[in-house]
Protein backbone atom coordinates (compact mmCIF):
# COMPACT_ATOMS: atom_id res chain seq x y z
CA UNK A 1 0.00 0.00 0.00
CA UNK A 2 2.80 2.39 0.93
CA UNK A 3 4.58 1.63 -2.37
CA UNK A 4 1.36 2.39 -4.24
CA UNK A 5 1.01 5.76 -2.46
CA UNK A 6 4.63 6.68 -3.16
CA UNK A 7 4.23 5.70 -6.80
CA UNK A 8 1.03 7.75 -7.16
CA UNK A 9 2.56 10.75 -5.39
CA UNK A 10 5.65 10.57 -7.61
CA UNK A 11 3.51 10.35 -10.74
CA UNK A 12 1.33 13.26 -9.62
CA UNK A 13 4.29 15.47 -8.69
CA UNK A 14 6.06 14.53 -11.90
CA UNK A 15 3.06 15.57 -13.99
CA UNK A 16 2.77 18.86 -12.08
CA UNK A 17 6.49 19.60 -12.57
CA UNK A 18 6.26 18.63 -16.23
CA UNK A 19 3.18 20.77 -16.76
CA UNK A 20 4.96 23.80 -15.33
CA UNK A 21 7.65 23.67 -17.99
CA UNK A 22 5.62 22.72 -21.06
CA UNK A 23 4.00 26.06 -21.78
CA UNK A 24 6.09 26.82 -24.85
CA UNK A 25 8.16 24.53 -27.06
CA UNK A 26 11.65 25.67 -27.88
CA UNK A 27 11.76 27.67 -31.09
CA UNK A 28 15.29 26.46 -31.79
CA UNK A 29 18.36 27.18 -29.79
CA UNK A 30 19.98 30.55 -30.16
CA UNK A 31 23.50 29.26 -30.23
CA UNK A 32 25.67 32.32 -29.76
CA UNK A 33 28.85 30.45 -28.91
CA UNK A 34 31.82 31.78 -30.79
CA UNK A 35 33.99 29.11 -32.28
CA UNK A 36 37.51 30.08 -31.35
CA UNK A 37 40.63 28.01 -31.39
CA UNK A 38 41.27 25.59 -28.59
CA UNK A 39 42.57 27.66 -25.76
CA UNK A 40 41.73 29.06 -22.38
CA UNK A 41 38.27 30.45 -21.79
CA UNK A 42 35.17 30.41 -19.62
CA UNK A 43 32.22 28.72 -21.28
CA UNK A 44 28.83 29.65 -19.86
CA UNK A 45 26.08 27.32 -21.00
CA UNK A 46 22.37 27.35 -20.31
CA UNK A 47 20.98 23.81 -20.47
CA UNK A 48 17.25 23.40 -21.08
CA UNK A 49 14.69 20.84 -22.26
CA UNK A 50 12.64 20.88 -25.46
CA UNK A 51 9.50 22.21 -23.79
CA UNK A 52 10.00 25.47 -21.94
CA UNK A 53 7.87 27.66 -19.71
CA UNK A 54 8.13 31.43 -19.09
CA UNK A 55 10.57 30.88 -16.22
CA UNK A 56 12.80 28.70 -18.40
CA UNK A 57 12.91 31.40 -21.06
CA UNK A 58 13.61 34.06 -18.41
CA UNK A 59 16.64 32.05 -17.17
CA UNK A 60 18.08 32.17 -20.67
CA UNK A 61 17.28 35.83 -21.38
CA UNK A 62 18.55 37.09 -18.01
CA UNK A 63 21.73 35.01 -18.25
CA UNK A 64 22.54 36.32 -21.71
CA UNK A 65 21.79 39.88 -20.60
CA UNK A 66 24.12 39.55 -17.61
CA UNK A 67 26.96 38.34 -19.83
CA UNK A 68 26.49 40.87 -22.61
CA UNK A 69 26.18 43.75 -20.14
CA UNK A 70 29.01 42.81 -17.76
CA UNK A 71 31.53 41.18 -20.11
CA UNK A 72 31.29 42.60 -23.65
CA UNK A 73 35.06 42.65 -24.15
CA UNK A 74 35.56 39.09 -22.90
CA UNK A 75 32.77 37.87 -25.20
CA UNK A 76 34.18 39.64 -28.26
CA UNK A 77 37.70 38.35 -27.51
CA UNK A 78 36.48 34.75 -27.13
CA UNK A 79 37.72 34.58 -23.54
CA UNK A 80 34.09 34.13 -22.53
CA UNK A 81 31.66 32.13 -24.67
CA UNK A 82 27.90 31.75 -24.27
CA UNK A 83 25.80 28.87 -25.52
CA UNK A 84 22.34 27.45 -25.11
CA UNK A 85 21.95 23.68 -25.39
CA UNK A 86 18.91 21.42 -25.36
CA UNK A 87 19.56 18.41 -23.11
CA UNK A 88 16.92 16.43 -25.00
CA UNK A 89 19.12 16.50 -28.11
CA UNK A 90 21.07 13.27 -28.23
CA UNK A 91 24.46 14.97 -28.75
CA UNK A 92 23.98 17.05 -25.58
CA UNK A 93 22.75 14.30 -23.24
CA UNK A 94 26.33 13.63 -22.08
CA UNK A 95 26.31 16.89 -20.13
CA UNK A 96 23.79 15.45 -17.67
CA UNK A 97 26.47 13.03 -16.46
CA UNK A 98 29.42 15.34 -17.02
CA UNK A 99 27.95 18.12 -14.86
CA UNK A 100 25.52 16.07 -12.77
CA UNK A 101 22.53 17.97 -14.15
CA UNK A 102 19.06 17.03 -12.97
CA UNK A 103 17.19 20.17 -14.03
CA UNK A 104 17.52 23.26 -16.16
CA UNK A 105 20.93 24.67 -15.36
CA UNK A 106 23.39 27.46 -15.98
CA UNK A 107 26.97 26.22 -15.87
CA UNK A 108 30.18 28.25 -15.92
CA UNK A 109 33.12 26.08 -16.98
CA UNK A 110 36.78 27.09 -16.95
CA UNK A 111 38.46 25.49 -19.97
CA UNK A 112 42.14 25.15 -20.79
CA UNK A 113 43.25 23.74 -24.12
CA UNK A 114 39.73 22.50 -24.77
CA UNK A 115 39.41 20.62 -21.48
CA UNK A 116 37.23 21.60 -18.53
CA UNK A 117 39.50 22.22 -15.53
CA UNK A 118 36.76 23.49 -13.20
CA UNK A 119 33.06 24.25 -13.38
CA UNK A 120 30.17 25.48 -11.28
CA UNK A 121 26.45 25.01 -11.62
CA UNK A 122 24.93 28.42 -10.87
CA UNK A 123 21.98 26.81 -9.11
CA UNK A 124 20.93 29.96 -7.23
CA UNK A 125 19.24 31.23 -10.40
CA UNK A 126 16.16 29.24 -9.35
CA UNK A 127 15.61 31.44 -6.30
CA UNK A 128 16.40 34.68 -8.12
CA UNK A 129 14.25 34.46 -11.24
CA UNK A 130 11.60 36.75 -9.71
CA UNK A 131 14.21 39.42 -8.90
CA UNK A 132 15.84 40.28 -12.21
CA UNK A 133 18.50 42.62 -10.80
CA UNK A 134 19.57 40.07 -8.16
CA UNK A 135 19.70 37.41 -10.91
CA UNK A 136 21.87 39.62 -13.14
CA UNK A 137 24.16 40.51 -10.23
CA UNK A 138 24.55 36.85 -9.19
CA UNK A 139 25.38 35.61 -12.69
CA UNK A 140 27.83 38.50 -13.27
CA UNK A 141 29.53 37.88 -9.93
CA UNK A 142 29.92 34.13 -10.45
CA UNK A 143 31.12 34.45 -14.05
CA UNK A 144 33.55 37.16 -12.91
CA UNK A 145 34.93 34.71 -10.34
CA UNK A 146 35.33 32.09 -13.09
CA UNK A 147 37.21 34.59 -15.27
CA UNK A 148 39.50 35.39 -12.31
CA UNK A 149 40.04 31.68 -11.80
CA UNK A 150 40.95 31.34 -15.47
CA UNK A 151 43.50 34.15 -15.14
CA UNK A 152 45.00 32.53 -12.03
CA UNK A 153 45.10 29.15 -13.79
CA UNK A 154 46.87 30.66 -16.82
CA UNK A 155 49.36 32.44 -14.54
CA UNK A 156 50.09 29.23 -12.63
CA UNK A 157 50.66 27.37 -15.89
CA UNK A 158 53.05 30.08 -17.15
CA UNK A 159 54.90 30.18 -13.84
CA UNK A 160 55.27 26.40 -13.67
CA UNK A 161 56.48 26.27 -17.28
CA UNK A 162 59.05 28.97 -16.55
CA UNK A 163 60.29 27.52 -13.28
CA UNK A 164 61.32 23.99 -14.07
CA UNK A 165 64.08 22.87 -11.71
CA UNK A 166 67.57 22.85 -13.13
CA UNK A 167 69.86 19.86 -12.53
CA UNK A 168 71.12 20.01 -8.97
CA UNK A 169 68.50 22.50 -7.75
CA UNK A 170 66.78 21.89 -4.41
CA UNK A 171 63.09 20.97 -4.85
CA UNK A 172 61.01 21.17 -1.65
CA UNK A 173 58.72 18.24 -0.88
CA UNK A 174 55.19 18.83 0.48
CA UNK A 175 56.24 17.31 3.84
CA UNK A 176 58.96 19.95 4.25
CA UNK A 177 61.82 17.72 3.08
CA UNK A 178 63.47 18.02 -0.27
CA UNK A 179 65.56 16.25 -2.80
CA UNK A 180 68.03 17.11 -5.44
CA UNK A 181 66.16 17.61 -8.73
CA UNK A 182 69.03 15.91 -10.49
CA UNK A 183 68.32 12.76 -8.51
CA UNK A 184 64.97 12.46 -10.23
CA UNK A 185 66.69 12.00 -13.57
CA UNK A 186 65.43 15.21 -15.14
Amino acid sequence: MRLLLVTLATALLGSVATTECTAAPAQGDTLVRQEVGVGDRVAVTYFHRTFRCEMCLAFEAYSEEALRTSFPDELSEGRLVWSVLNLDDEENARYEDEYGLTELSLVAAVESDGKVVDWKNLADIWGLVNDKQAFLDYVSFEVGKSLQELTAYERAQRDSANSLPVHGEFVPEPDGGGLDAGAKGR
